[in-house]
């Protein structure tokens, strides 16, 4: 059966990756992400037209998430399935952070989550019906030097799973959340090579994720009827 699926950061390759597997099985994807730097959206708008729907919003910004949920509304029922990857990261020792590297994150990966779920979540409670899944990160589990403000965002994804499956498992609503350890993804290529290597050396699968592979856990997790309320480790 065809379902509403909503996916931010959909410009990045694990949301590029994800919003394929969803639109080879034949769904209506809207794909949101602020910044369309790879114009990977616009590649799969081309390619399943009847599909995929780009959709612009700054999802740090209520009032451009209710415009956004108003748009998509005119063109189906509601989200069935939503996605929260937008995520993005400003690393720098905390006693070096600026007030600004701090809330650009905290905005991007935890308000944004929050405004975006919010958006999605009364229609699904109407239809008694839904799926949301989060990209979290092992750093929110384990911290990681020069990511106070990423690991702090992270962790909240953590802890927001976790309480809001409580709240919405009465309407079917299943909430779940993954912690990726490192991926290949345009965020990580911009890591200098010597670091990779020691990052890479200290993998047990001796090298990063393949965004495909994450993409396919992702989209498994979003798809078991029987899972909620679940962090599950990926990648790592």
């Amino acid at each position: 059966m065809e379902e509403s699926v909503l996916i931010t950061g959909a410009n990045g390759l694990i949301g590029y990756n994800i919003a394929l597997k969803f639109l080879e099985r034949g769904d209506q994807v809207f794909l949101s992400d602020y910044y369309n730097k790879n114009n990977r959206i616009d590649e799969l708008c081309k390619k399943y037209p009847t599909q995929a729907h780009k959709i612009e919003a700054d999802i740090r910004n209520a009032e451009d998430v209710k415009k956004m949920m108003e748009t998509i509304e005119t063109k189906c029922s509601g989200i069935d399935v939503l996605i929260n990857n937008a995520g993005i990261v400003k690393d720098k020792t905390f006693i070096k952070m600026t007030y600004d590297e701090w809330n650009d994150v905290i905005q991007t990966n935890l308000y944004g989550t929050m405004f975006i779920t919010k958006g999605v979540l009364q229609k699904m409670i109407d239809k008694k019906y839904g799926s949301i899944v989060s990209i979290a990160s092992i750093v929110g589990k384990n911290g990681a030097y020069g990511q106070t403000n990423y690991a702090a965002s992270k962790a909240a994804l953590i802890g927001f799973t976790k309480s809001l499956a409580k709240e919405v498992s009465k309407y079917n609503i299943r909430v779940n959340a993954v912690t990726p350890g490192y991926v290949e993804t345009d965020m990580t290529a911009k890591i200098p090579e010597d670091v990779k290597a020691k990052i890479v050396a200290s993998l047990p699968a001796g090298r990063m994720a393949k965004p495909e592979e994450m993409a396919e856990a992702v989209f498994n997790l979003a798809n078991e009827k029987d899972t909620t309320g679940e962090v599950r480790d990926i990648c790592q």
